[in-house]
């Protein structure tokens, strides 16, 4: 019997945290932190080449990651995350696309663990 109580008393003591980020959220976030993100684009022998440069941390929060989105963000037909690296107290990141792959693509930027900030970028290209 006094497994049992033990028992019930482990199982009982789990603890969860929810973290719902709204739509208002994810506008904010942009609204407030899309210009301190970089991303320029050029044409290199009919390839297009995206540089990408970050901050290291937003409001306290440090860098996790960022992925490349090839279509709607929602239902994306390509999601990639991208290998970065530190230079100069920033994150920077790029990748070569085929000129005619060109298509909707968004970069999506996470900083914090759990309930973090995410900022959305757009890739233009010249």
């Amino acid at each position: 019997m006094k497994w049992v109580l033990f028992c019930l008393f482990l199982c009982g003591t789990a603890e969860a945290t929810t973290c719902i980020a709204t739509d208002e959220d994810f506008f904010l976030w942009n609204q407030k932190y899309q210009s301190l993100i970089d991303v320029k684009s050029r044409m290199s022998d009919g390839d297009y080449v995206v540089e990408v440069i970050a901050p290291s941390s937003l409001d306290d929060r440090e860098f996790e990651n960022v992925v490349l989105i090839f279509g709607n963000s929602e239902s994306p037909f390509l999601f990639v995350p991208l290998q970065t690296y530190d230079e100069d107290g920033k994150k920077v990141t790029w990748y070569t696309v085929a000129g005619e792959m060109v298509r909707n693509q968004t970069l999506e930027f996470s900083y914090g663990e759990g309930c973090g900030i995410s900022v959305s970028v757009p890739v233009i290209f010249n």
